[in-house]
């Protein structure tokens, strides 16, 4: 998540702090499961109230699938960069 030289100072806390939450929910969800991940908890991670996290997201379904969406981006480059590393090998040990 890359921000352009003309953000904001406001916008740049604010991607910050959306980075934070991922962080604080991604490490809940690998480490206790996806019961661990509330609103709440996510907001004692990262040093909010439960209250002040519904700025960034709507509830916990939202959170949950800017989380997994994150998870799906990672997974597809990961992909996309394998294929790429083994685009000249032969046809049998290619990625298609």
């Amino acid at each position: 998540m890359t921000m352009s030289a003309h953000t904001s100072r406001r916008q740049r806390l604010r991607q910050a702090t959306l980075e934070e939450i991922h962080a604080a929910a991604r490490k809940l969800l690998v480490e206790q499961g996806s019961a661990a991940v509330t609103i709440n908890a996510v907001a004692r991670q990262v040093g909010m109230s439960g209250p002040a996290l519904y700025h960034y997201y709507a509830g916990h379904d939202e959170l949950v699938g800017a989380v997994t969406a994150d998870f799906f981006r990672e997974l597809a480059a990961a992909m996309e960069q394998a294929r790429d590393a083994h685009a000249g090998a032969p046809v049998g040990e290619r990625m298609l």
